[in-house]
Formats: structure tokens, sequence, C-alpha cells
């Protein structure tokens, strides 16, 4: 085996593992709900209004991942987390591996510089949840849209991808918008290419809830208001992450460099996915797959404008391709140190209220129970005789109008409750809320933070509305039950 495939195949393993390690230490806070509707799924069928709050139970509810969420509950009921794990880094590896069989041979060599940089940028996204089949299957579409020989031997399976791909997660519409660019190539309209669009986006129309499908995929995506308050949802222009804005400095001198060589078409849908991603964490990863085919194909004009050019500017392209690989080991070191740590603070036993659950399951109440919006999903995994306040599901559910005793939108009272702006003896009067369950106050690094712009700003983070939320509930002279590091309870008096 030659040296560089050696390098490889260890590398592939180095990756692997890590991220195998964080799938199965650290838990999404919207894994729990997924595992509870797979579980009502399986065993009563899809669930048409809002199946776990008390706030909006009467609400419109529409499952777009439910087949994801029936295959998660069955492996990791049969097979365990580990088996989930498992899968998910095979899809998280074969995400950054499909793109750059683009490379072709005389560019093999670049192969490994670029899988790292692609695996430590993407590497924050990879969790335990549906999204991450989004990631793989628009990975796929990207290699088959970009590779000629690929389209032409697979083209007539893309719309059972996308069939697969509706049921599975709402993401077919990031896939659905680059398969466009088959459709109008070199500057001609493709009537073959436009059919394969054509039929891919009727078969996404089969599905359970039909059309309703579309309506929340895209309104998720329209979603502007919870992107102040969501981590993920936040603007990428706020996250300071070394590694993303090294990979943006490199693809975007790369293909601006040779952006003469791009169709408008081409330069629409890149420039679109690229204002998504600096607009919304979560979809940066939709801009850092798709900008793969394009940076390769830089990287391909420059090899060629630097061999036109004699030995000496060869020998430089060398030097610098030598320097970005320790550049690109550098910056992997450094995400796996930084971003390490995470793995074992989003745990179970970490992050969530495993031991305060327990309490919870000896001593129940009669009332309702009030918690912090990341262990909603967990809490109606644990706890499933309990609704809850909101979870994970209901970040972006708001209507115009509700019945008496709930609520037109749960997260918007939520943080109006966090800000101090709803009053909250009124509120949990409302709904009968006779235990809180909260964060234990200290100083730590949390995942999700739900604070204002301007205080995200300052830095400014939830602890500080946390206090001021717990103080008010003891003003209300609720008493404190129970305690450990990670979680405290209140109960109202008798």
């Amino acid at each position: 085996m030659k040296p560089l495939k050696v390098i490889e195949v260890f590398l592939l393993a180095g990756m692997g593992l890590a991220l195998g390690w964080h799938l199965y230490f650290a838990l999404d806070p919207d894994f729990g709900w997924h595992m509870r509707l797979g579980e009502l799924i399986l065993n009563h069928g899809l669930s048409w209004y809002e199946p776990f709050s008390y706030t909006m139970p009467s609400a419109p509810f529409f499952d777009h991942s439910w087949l994801s969420e029936v295959v998660m509950t069955y492996l990791v009921n049969n097979f365990g987390m580990g088996s989930l794990a498992l899968i998910v880094t095979a899809m998280a590896l074969l995400t950054v591996y499909l793109p750059l069989g683009l490379l072709g041979p005389s560019l093999r060599y670049l192969r490994i510089p670029l899988a790292v940089i692609i695996f430590v940028t993407v590497y924050p996204f990879f969790y335990i949840r549906p999204q991450v089949v989004s990631f793989f299957l628009f990975s796929v579409i990207v290699r088959l849209v970009f590779d000629e020989r690929a389209w032409e031997k697979w083209r007539k399976f893309v719309p059972l991808i996308f069939l697969g791909w509706a049921n599975l997660h709402g993401g077919f519409v990031a896939g659905l918008i680059v398969l466009g660019l088959k459709s109008w190539e070199g500057g001609k309209l493709r009537l073959r290419n436009v059919l394969v669009w054509g039929i891919s986006l009727f078969v996404t129309l089969i599905n359970p809830i039909g059309w309703n499908l579309w309506l929340g995929a895209l309104s998720f995506s329209a979603e502007i208001s919870t992107k102040l308050f969501i981590e993920e949802l936040t603007p990428t222009l706020f996250v300071l992450d070394p590694v993303w804005i090294f990979y943006a400095a490199f693809s975007v001198a790369l293909i601006w460099r040779f952006r003469a060589d791009l169709d408008l078409w081409q330069k629409f849908v890149l420039m679109g996915f690229f204002l998504q991603g600096l607009f919304t964490v979560r979809y940066l990863i939709f801009w850092v797959i798709l900008s793969l085919p394009f940076v390769i194909g830089s990287l391909k004009h420059f090899r060629r404008e630097v061999r036109d050019r004699g030995v000496l500017s060869q020998r430089r392209f060398g030097v610098a391709i030598k320097g970005l690989m320790v550049w690109v080991l550098l910056l992997m070191v450094v995400r796996m140190f930084v971003f390490r740590p995470v793995s074992i603070e989003m745990s179970e036993d970490y992050y969530y209220p495993k031991l305060a659950v327990g309490y919870l399951r000896t001593y129940p109440s009669e009332g309702q129970y009030f918690s912090d919006f990341a262990w909603g999903g967990y809490l109606v995994w644990k706890l499933p005789e309990k609704k809850v306040f909101i979870n994970g599901s209901m970040a972006t559910l708001r209507r115009k109008e509700s019945p008496e005793g709930e609520t037109k939108a749960a997260f918007g009272d939520y943080i109006k409750l966090l800000r101090g702006e709803l009053e909250v003896s009124k509120v949990f009067e409302k709904y009968n809320v006779d235990t809180f369950l909260w964060r234990t106050p200290k100083e730590r690094k949390q995942d999700l933070t739900f604070v204002s712009l301007p205080d995200w700003l300052t830095g400014k983070l939830e602890e500080k509305k946390s206090k001021t939320l717990l103080e008010e509930v003891e003003s209300l002279g609720w008493k404190e039950v129970y305690r450990d590091e990670v979680a405290v309870i209140y109960r109202k008096p008798e």
C-alpha cells in the first residue's frame, strides 16, 4: 500500500473514532422528543396535534422527520445507542468524502488536507438527529450533480432518493435547489434533467402529511424571530470559530479567483447558500458541502496555471500545499481540544436532569412541570407521563388564535418569562404548574443560550436570566425540595 494511502486510512479511522466517541456521549437536546415521537408512531400512528405540551395541545403538528424517528426508536430499543452512533459516524464520513471524489487522479494528494478541513469544519454539526440524513443525502446529490459520469449512471434513481428524503427529514428542499443546477447547465435548458427534477419534486408529496410537509419545511427555514435565542439558529457572523473563518476565506478566495468559469445559475445558487449559511449556523454545513465542487474546480484551474508558468511556480505551489497541510493539522488539533469537552458537557450525566427525573418519578405531583427549554425533549422521553411547557419541536410553532387555557406561541412566552416580561405567578396559575425544574446556578459553559441579541453580544448568557427566574420563583414562596450538580427542583407550597 502506498504511503499516502496508509496515511489516509489512518486519518479516516481517527476521524471515525473521534466522531463516534462524540456521538456516543453527546446527547442532542431534541433527541428525546424524536424518540418519543418514534414510539408514538409505532404504537398509535402519526399525531396531527402537538402531543407533548400542556401549553399548545390543540396546535396542528406536522412531523417532517417521522421515518427517521421510527428508525431511531427501533435501533435504540433493539440494538442500543451504539448502533445509532455507528450509523451516524458512517454517514458523516461519507458526507465529507463523497464530494472529494471529484478531485480526480491529478489532485488526489489534496484529498487528505481537504478531508481534514471539511471534517473539522462540520464536526460540531453532527449529533444523533434526523438532520444528519439531510447532510448525507445533500452530499450525495452534490456528487451526482457535479460528476457527469455518475449522473448519467444514476440519474434514473434520483427521484427515489427524494422520495425517501422527504419522509426522513425536511432538508430535501436544499437538495432540490441544487438539483436544479442540472436543469440549466452550460447556459442551456436540459429537458431530460428538467424531467428528473420535476419527478423528484412531485414524489416529495408522497408522504403521510402531503403538502403540509412543504409548509413545515419552508416555515422553519424562514423563521427569523427564534434565530436570536437558539444557538444553532443564530447568525454565523456572530460565531467566532477560527476553523469556519479559515475555510470561508480559503474557499471564497479560490472561487472568486475563477468566478468567470461559473454559470449565472451556479453563481446565484452558490451565493444563496452562502448567505443562508451566514444568517443561520445550522445551514452552514450545506454551504460547506456545496462549495466543495467549486473549490475543487478552482484548484484544477489553479494547478493548470501553475504548470503553464514553469518549474519555479510548480515548486512554490508544492511549498504552498505543504504549508496548507501543516495549517490543516493545527486546525484539527484546535478543534479536537476545544470541542472535545463539549461531548462530555452534553452527555446525559452532565447536561440533563437525569437524577432529578428519578426524584420526580419517586415523588410526583398532581400539577404540571415547568423546566428549561433544552430539557423539554429529555423530559418528554424520560418522563412520558407528564406534559411539558415547551420542547424543541415547538420552537417555531405559533398560531394567530388559541383556545382558552392555551397559548399562541409557547416559545415566545418562554422567552418573555426569561426576560421578566410575563408575570410568573399568572403563567404558573394558568397552567396549574406546581413543580419548577431548573439548572443549578453555577458558572459553567452551556451549549444553548436563550438571550436577546444585545445580551449575547455583551456576553451576558442565560445564567443571569436563570437566576432572575429562580429568584422570582423563590419570592412566590416556593420551596426547594431537591438539588444536585445539574438540576434544582422547587415545589409550590400546599
